[in-house]
């Protein structure tokens, strides 16, 4: 018999789904206003996420480590006219550079 969820691990699993879904868009956009406004939608769920008592100072400090990395990172790109460093432009980018040095 499998048990229900409880409240707390269905916000938890909810909060890393948005988590998740806020920084790959913030890390794979073209503007860096979407960059931002979604870097910064992903802080205020995991500052909700801590003063409403899902996870812990190490994993919030983790968390936010995590959202800053992507918009800048994303933002050093956009300034260098870079293609996003995951995913399938990735390998893309590093195909097309390989067939260009050879």
């Amino acid at each position: 018999m499998k048990r229900k969820p409880t409240t707390k691990q269905t916000v938890r699993a909810e909060l890393i789904r948005m988590v998740s879904e806020l920084l790959t868009l913030a890390r794979t956009t073209n503007y860096v206003h979407v960059c931002d406004s979604e870097t910064d939608r992903a802080r205020g769920a995991i500052v909700l996420a801590l003063y409403a008592d899902i996870i812990d100072n190490r994993t919030h400090a983790a968390l936010c480590e995590l959202a800053g990395n992507a918009r800048y990172e994303r933002q050093i790109e956009l300034i260098y006219g870079a293609p996003p460093y995951t995913g399938s432009g990735r390998a893309e980018a590093w195909r097309d550079a390989s067939k260009a040095a050879a």
